[in-house]
This record gives structure tokens, C-alpha cells and sequence, in this order.
């Protein structure tokens, strides 16, 4: 008998425990009780929730004037364009008198935002999610908890900003036209309604008293849709069986994402705190995410809602080899939304939107697209999409080689297509970094622009690609691309070692392109030959000092963009100082590939603690400060989240 019992409470207990990847155990990770900006988000550190894909987000209530609503939304096809304050605030009466909302428990849980109301004899819980790419679900229930039966009554009331935007009112719904799409609000529930317009607001009643019962509830729903004009049609309102489903599908769905990132064993993800930041990179991620819109043809994810309104061509490559840790179908299109606007040459543009005429040709971005089709493949299987990109790789990579190396001695050159100086710099990606404080722009061609200066990172980051273009022909079958670019890659790495390795200082730097001497600056460009695997192995040891010293790159903060022990360093000067999250993991990811786990771990436990927003509520950034750890510039960022989330899981 004693026996039975133990089996049963075990039974139980597995019953009732949560499972590792329940969503529930990540609850606010960030704080989203937020009143929203008057008319854009953009250039502010709002915090938002979006899902699927969608154009438009949502946050918490702040303040009583708030409550009975989400805050929202904000439309990002309009670069975070604040339509409302809150479109769709629930007021009730309890026969002729109103009833004062009480303030929310709210939560964000990942995919899912709820409000619990609670008044006396009276709770109300809204729950947000997105139903898909266009769309969002608040379902709104309502419960008597008193002994006596109540007669309510229900408003759903709200208001646009831009007075001059006509509200208009059909068939249980409101809508508004906006600069670049139309936002939709429609009440589902199994009693009419009657809406009165006023100027920029609109009030909806029920059109009689529901009457609820002791112990009774009333539940309805609002399916609120933002479609961009360019749309050839909105798409239909759900039933309410679908609503349901769509919540069901939602946990899911989230609970899959999570179970995939928590499936990783790493020492990491052991802990708590750190399994709390790595859900906190999947949401960031996935907020930032759009759906083809425009003439954006595939999803990707922006660098940050807050201050971006496109896709990055580096950015999203990190974002891709990210994504492809919790969801590969979205880590594809990511890598597909680029290469739509690869043109003719081969080249890829710095960055695209949806409207394409914005799109940036001047210059590109580093080389790590195959890396990121790479990684994509290597969890997906997915020999259909190495087929799909292979010759589009291949093509990017010769157009370097054709448009980035001036005496054609197989050493690139960072450049641009239009002369300018600064979208050379662009092209690196470190814009205004200190090495190229003396580059000179050489004209090549009418479309073609060379600094006099060739770069360390730009020919790693070629090697690697020779490589992995090597790894992708063999499981293609193309045996005479696997040996010539095999062969390619040992040419590349003897001239790499040869003119950018100093062995006075121990340390890969730039050199100029007719004196083949090198710059002397050193930055996280000296230790890009460790993560693409060119470096010998006393060469990283010796680089490795160099990363573990604190006067140089182990900061309070480490890696720093610049020598912290150099006259022009700027620990809050975009490229000349402060931390990117991207160049962190380059030097971690290369001091492991060489079987330096304990500087490696050292170094990744002080980003970790040292870091502002790493284990906390606070928001990824843009960089940070290697002096104290604050976070600076834009919130939210994309390839933070991306790069913490590889250095957790692999």
C-alpha cells in the first residue's frame, strides 16, 4: 500500500510540476507598463510587444487613465507611428453606476499579454496575443464573484491622435486610414452594439445590460488588424471557435520556441538567471520581427523597433544564425528578405524597406551571409534551401573579390559605390572606428571605390566563407567547387598570417595597401582570425593575451571596440570604445575554437554581470559602456539578443 502511494504522488507530482520550457517561468522579463509617446516611438526607449510577424504592438497600461486597455498600437510600417493612446478601453456599470477599475496585475509572458482586474464582487482579465502576421486577439472575460446576480453594462471607448485621420463605423467594427495602411477594431461577442463617433473618438456599447449570475462570466473578444495599403485584401474575422484555437496555437507555439533554446545543455542554461536572458534575447528577437510587406518580400527582423524601420544586411545575418536556434523556417526568410535585392553584380545592399527606393546601395555589409546559411543548415538538414542559395553565395562572394581588391593580390579592401568616405566605413560595419582615422578612397571604377587600407576582418571573414562554400559544395555533390575553394582558403589564410599577423606585438591589424605595413591600432578586428579558425595556434595564444589583458580588452566590461590603453580610445563613441555584443562573441566563439574555454567563460561571465539589462528587466542595447557596463544608445537591439543567445546555447 505504501508502495502505491509513492507511485501515485509521483504521478501527481509530474502532473502538476511545469514543464522546463512553460512559458510561465519567464514572466516580465522585460517591463512593459508603458505610456506611449505622443506621436512616434522611434528615437525613444519604448517597450513594446508584437508577434508573428505584424506590423503594429502594443504595451501595458501605466497609469489609471490607461487602464481597461492594452496602450497601442503603434505601427511600425510608419516608423513607429503612435496611432492611440489606447484604442479600446472596456468601461462597465453596474446597473446606472460606473465601476472604478481597480489597478491591473499585469504580465507579459512571452507571446502573451493579460490584465487581471479585480473589483469588488467584479474581476476582468484581458489577454492579447497575435493571432498572425496582420492580426491580434484581446479576449476580455468578465466574472460575477459575488453571491447576488449583476446587471452590467459594457463601453468599449477609444481615440486617434491625429485628429484629421476620420474614424469610420460598420458592421461591429472601427476603422481608421492611416498614411500607409488601415487599422481595423471589431467586437465579437453574442449581444449587438451600438457605436457613436465623435470627432477623433468613438464610443461602442453593448446594446442591452448583461446580466450575470452568481459565479457566472461573460466573455468577448476584440480581432484588431493592421493592413498595410499595399494588401491586396484584408483578411476575414475569425470565429470564435478560431480565437480559441488561436490561443492554444499561441502556447504552443511559444512553449516550442522555448523547448528548443532550453533543449541546449549548456552549462549556461543550468542556471536560471541566465535561461531568463536567453528567453529575453527569443522575445526581443521575435518583437522585432516583420512579415513581407511592401516591397519587402520575405519576414526578417529589424535591428530594433525603436529607431529602425528595415533590414540590415549584417544585422541579419546574426539574426538568422540566431533564429535558426528556435525557428528555422523564420532564420531562411530572414536570409531570403536580403538576398531579394541582390543585384546583378552579385552584391547585397547595406539595408532594404518596404519601400524599395530607400533601399541603400552605396555600400554593403561584411561577409557572413554563408556563415549564416551555414548555421541555418546545419539544425534545419535542409539541403533544398543550400541548393536555393548556393549560386546566390557564390556570386556575393566573387563580386568582392571583382569590386573590393584594387591591386588584385587576393587581400579586399573595405569601399563603397558612390566615393564617400563614410559609406566605405558603413561597409565594415564599424562606421566611425579609429582605423580609419588615415584611410584614404581610392577610385577603381565608376561603381567601384577601395579605401587604401585592407582589412583583417573583411579576409577572415573571406576565408571562412571559402570554407563553408567548400562544406556546402560537398554536401552538394560539386566536388570541383569543394577543392577549389579549399584551395582558395589555404592561399588566403598564408597571406592573412603572413602581412597582418605583427609578431613584435602579437596581433592582427590592417595594412596599408601599397605598404602592405601594418596601422598599429588595435581592435576586434585582431581577433577575427581566431573566430573564422585562420590563426595558428601560437598566433591566437598570442592574441589571446592581448584579450586578457585588462588594461587593453578585459575592461570592467570586456571588449571594448578600441584599445582601452590608447590616447583615442572613447568608452561612449559608437565604434572607438564602447562594447558591441557582436564583437564579444567573435572573441569568445574564437578563444573557445582554440581550447581557451577558461579565458573564454571568464570573459562571458563579466559581460554577463557587468552588463546593464543582462539580468534584469532592462532592455538589450545597441553598445555599452566598457568603463561601467550601462547600456547606450538604441534599446532593444537586435544583434545583442542574437549574439547572447549563441554564446548561451552553443
Amino acid at each position: 500500500m505504501r508502495k502505491l502511494l509513492l507511485v501515485c504522488g509521483a504521478i501527481l507530482l509530474m502532473i502538476s510540476a511545469p514543464a522546463q520550457n512553460e512559458r510561465t517561468q519567464f514572466n516580465n522579463l522585460l517591463d512593459l507598463r508603458q505610456s506611449l509617446p505622443m506621436m512616434h516611438v522611434n528615437q525613444t526607449s519604448a517597450m513594446l510587444f508584437a508577434d508573428q510577424g505584424a506590423w503594429h504592438a502594443y504595451s501595458l497600461p501605466a497609469r489609471s487613465s490607461e487602464y481597461g486597455g492594452f496602450n497601442g498600437p503603434v505601427l511600425f510600417h510608419e516608423i513607429g507611428y503612435v496611432l492611440s493612446g489606447s484604442f479600446a478601453r472596456i468601461g462597465l456599470t453596474i446597473g446606472d453606476q460606473p465601476v472604478e477599475l481597480s489597478a491591473p496585475v499585469s504580465t507579459y509572458t512571452p507571446g502573451l499579454l493579460t490584465q487581471k482586474y479585480t473589483m469588488n464582487g467584479l474581476s476582468m482579465v484581458q489577454s492579447l496575443i497575435f493571432l498572425d502576421h496582420r492580426a491580434a486577439i484581446i479576449k476580455v472575460e468578465i466574472r460575477n464573484s459575488g453571491k447576488m446576480e449583476k446587471s452590467l453594462g459594457i463601453r468599449i471607448a477609444g481615440e486617434v491622435r491625429d485628429r484629421k485621420l476620420p474614424l469610420q463605423s460598420a458592421d461591429r467594427s472601427v476603422t481608421v486610414a492611416s498614411k500607409n495602411g488601415v487599422f481595423r477594431s471589431v467586437v465579437i461577442s453574442d449581444w449587438n452594439v451600438k457605436t457613436v463617433i465623435k470627432d477623433s473618438s468613438y464610443t461602442t456599447t453593448a446594446g442591452k445590460a448583461i446580466v450575470l449570475g452568481a459565479g457566472r462570466s461573460q466573455v468577448f473578444y476584440l480581432y484588431q488588424a493592421y493592413i498595410p495599403k499595399e494588401d491586396e485584401a484584408a483578411p476575414p474575422v475569425p470565429s470564435v471557435m478560431q480565437m480559441e484555437q488561436a490561443f492554444a496555437k499561441n502556447e504552443i507555439r511559444w512553449n516550442g520556441y522555448i523547448g528548443n533554446i532550453l533543449r541546449n545543455k549548456t552549462k549556461w542554461l543550468k542556471q536560471p538567471e541566465y535561461r531568463k536572458l536567453a528567453i529575453k534575447c527569443l522575445v526581443t528577437l521575435i518583437t522585432n520581427w516583420r512579415s513581407a510587406a511592401g516591397d519587402i518580400r520575405n519576414d526578417g527582423i529589424f535591428p530594433s523597433y525603436n529607431f529602425f524601420d528595415g533590414f540590415w544586411a549584417w544585422d541579419s545575418w546574426k539574426h538568422a544564425a540566431a533564429c535558426a536556434l528556435f525557428d528555422t523556417k523564420l532564420a531562411e526568410k530572414n536570409i531570403r528578405s536580403m538576398f531579394d535585392y541582390q543585384d546583378e553584380e552579385g552584391m547585397i545592399a547595406d539595408c532594404v524597406f518596404s519601400d524599395s527606393t530607400r533601399n541603400n546601395y552605396r555600400n554593403t555589409k561584411p561577409p557572413l551571409a554563408t556563415w549564416a546559411v551555414w548555421e541555418i543548415y546545419l539544425r534545419s538538414h535542409d539541403k533544398q534551401f543550400l541548393q536555393e542559395m548556393y549560386a546566390r553565395l557564390i556570386k556575393y562572394h566573387q563580386w568582392w573579390y571583382r569590386n573590393r581588391d584594387r591591386d588584385k593580390n587576393g587581400l579586399c579592401e573595405f569601399g563603397c559605390t558612390n566615393g564617400e568616405a563614410i559609406a566605405a566605413a558603413w561597409e565594415s560595419g564599424m562606421d566611425n572606428a579609429v582605423r580609419f582615422d588615415s584611410a584614404r578612397l581610392l577610385k577603381n571604377s565608376d561603381r567601384s571605390w577601395t579605401f587604401n587600407q585592407e582589412s583583417v576582418d573583411l579576409n577572415s571573414f573571406l576565408y571562412l566563407e571559402k570554407k563553408l562554400l567548400a562544406k556546402i559544395a560537398t554536401v552538394l555533390g560539386d566536388k570541383p567547387q569543394v577543392s577549389a575553394f579549399n584551395k582558395e582558403a589555404a592561399a588566403l589564410k598564408e597571406k592573412v598570417n603572413r602581412y597582418m599577423f605583427d609578431a613584435a606585438t602579437g596581433f592582427y591589424y590592417d595594412i596599408g595597401l601599397d605598404t602592405k605595413r601594418s596601422i598599429g591600432l588595435q581592435g576586434p578586428e585582431g581577433w577575427q582570425p581566431l573566430w573564422t579558425g585562420l590563426a595558428s595556434a601560437s598566433q591566437a595564444n598570442r592574441v589571446a593575451e592581448k584579450m586578457m589583458d585588462t588594461a587593453r580588452f578585459n575592461t570592467y566590461l570586456p571588449f571594448p571596440t578600441f584599445q582601452a590603453d590608447h590616447p583615442r580610445f572613447d568608452p561612449v563613441a559608437y565604434w572607438r570604445g564602447p562594447v558591441w555584443i557582436d564583437q564579444a562573441m567573435f572573441g569568445i566563439e574564437g578563444l573557445k575554437k582554440y581550447g581557451k574555454i577558461e579565458q573564454a567563460d571568464s570573459l562571458f561571465h563579466k559581460l554577463l554581470h557587468h552588463g546593464e539589462g543582462m539580468l534584469d528587466d532592462k532592455p538589450l542595447r545597441e553598445t555599452y559602456n566598457p568603463r561601467t557596463g550601462a547600456g547606450m544608445t538604441v534599446p532593444n537591439f537586435g544583434w545583442t539578443a542574437a549574439c547572447l543567445l549563441r554564446l548561451l546555447c552553443l
